[in-house]
């Protein structure tokens, strides 16, 4: 993700027209049209239609948009939490992570912050992919994100646990017993709504990988931001999920293992030619106790 791209976009987006947008940015307005072409090229999909005189979002320039937006603030926060670094001058950690996927990283760091006063530890949340762009970019020092692949051209990860996406299901659903006997049957759930993360959350990349897979398209209920917000929603019959099996809980629903088991990596990841700090490596350290908390919340 280029963030010159995405503020010409956004800015596109607000004037509905590329050359006041140019004008507003102080660029040409080539320049505007080659990025957006460049993007609608790279997603395989047009970001804008022409209604009269102006230019409107499609509904996936709408999708982009929302997390173009997203992208922004978090570099807004990494940066303000920067300056607020240099004013205190303390050391600065810029750490990216998933609260919903690893819980646990909460109470790492935590500890790290008790035992590390002279250190100021930023905190970022988003998806897999922005952690991805952010290390890349120099702008996060270590995150925590799920992966299928553990290797990376530019990216060195460090294996934590291994999680398998389920397909989750309200407790009394018509298909349960069926399923616990002969294995989930996609064709029996063509008129059930699936619940499913935003469009750039990892789980629905893997999600999509699936239904390509199974050659079925679901109806979609609602998008949630939250894995756990979705297992609240399957608990209370509103649909159907796919969820890590981390966080089952109880025997509120049903979850069941595709076959062959949709399997990936929670990792640790920093970038190659970036030595991790005395500070970094300290915390690399405690991070990797994650897996055995992991294995004990399991």
């Amino acid at each position: 993700m280029s963030f010159n791209n995405v503020e010409y976009i956004i800015a596109v987006a607000k004037e509905h027209s590329q050359s006041r947008a140019a004008d507003q940015l102080l660029v040409s307005q080539s320049t505007i049209s080659q990025s957006i072409r460049k993007v609608e090229k790279e997603l395989g999909t047009k970001l804008f239609a022409r209604n009269g005189n102006r230019l409107v979002l499609t509904d996936a320039g709408k999708i982009y948009l929302n997390g173009a937006e997203s992208a922004l603030a978090l570099y807004d926060k990494a940066l303000g939490d920067i300056r607020k670094s240099n004013v205190t001058r303390r050391k600065q950690i810029i750490i990216m992570y998933n609260p919903a996927l690893v819980p646990q990283m909460r109470k790492v760091l935590t500890d790290y912050i008790s035992t590390h006063r002279d250190i100021f530890v930023s905190t970022l949340s988003g998806p897999a992919e922005i952690a991805k762009e952010y290390l890349m970019n120099g702008m996060a020092d270590i995150a925590v994100l799920p992966t299928q692949n553990l290797t990376h051209a530019a990216l060195e990860f460090i294996p934590l646990w291994e999680e398998e996406l389920q397909l989750a299901m309200p407790m009394h659903h018509r298909c349960t017993q069926k399923f616990i006997c002969d294995g989930i049957c996609f064709d029996d759930l063509t008129d059930d709504f699936f619940i499913l993360n935003q469009p750039d959350s990892y789980i629905t990349h893997h999600s999509e990988m699936i239904f390509r897979q199974y050659h079925f398209h679901p109806m979609t209920f609602c998008e949630i931001e939250d894995v756990k917000t979705a297992r609240s929603m399957v608990i209370n019959g509103k649909g159907i999920a796919f969820l890590p099996s981390s966080i089952h809980e109880g025997t509120d629903y049903r979850a069941f293992s595709l076959n062959p088991p949709a399997k990936f990596f929670i990792v640790i990841a920093y970038h190659k030619n970036s030595i991790p700090s005395k500070a970094s490596s300290e915390l690399i350290e405690q991070i990797k106790k994650c897996r055995l908390i992991s294995a004990q919340h399991q």
